[in-house]
């Protein structure tokens, strides 16, 4: 039986479409994973950025701004003020 060459091309070309298209689910599921890890990562910087905005509201309030203005500015690190006032608080988490 002899082989035509429109049976040979027609099998190259429905071999070359489905490693194309296992190419593209692959592509896709690895994507998927790329943008669950990204969800996560944006999870964890918003916690992140809540915790840094409370930590600014407490550095900014006005009983702290007041303890903050009655030292040296040039001699103190607002941190370690934040950790002073938070070991003050009767409700602080240690």
């Amino acid at each position: 039986m002899k082989i035509k060459w429109i049976d040979v091309t027609l099998l190259t070309v429905s071999m070359g479409a489905a490693l194309f298209a296992a190419y593209m689910r692959i592509q896709c599921t690895l994507v998927g994973y790329q943008i669950g890890d990204l969800k996560d990562q944006e999870s964890r910087l918003m916690d992140e950025r809540s915790s840094l905005k409370m930590t600014l509201a407490k550095l900014t309030s006005k009983q702290n701004l007041t303890i903050l203005a009655s030292k040296d500015p040039m001699h103190h690190d607002p941190f370690e003020v934040l950790a002073a006032i938070e070991s003050q608080e009767p409700n602080s988490r240690n």
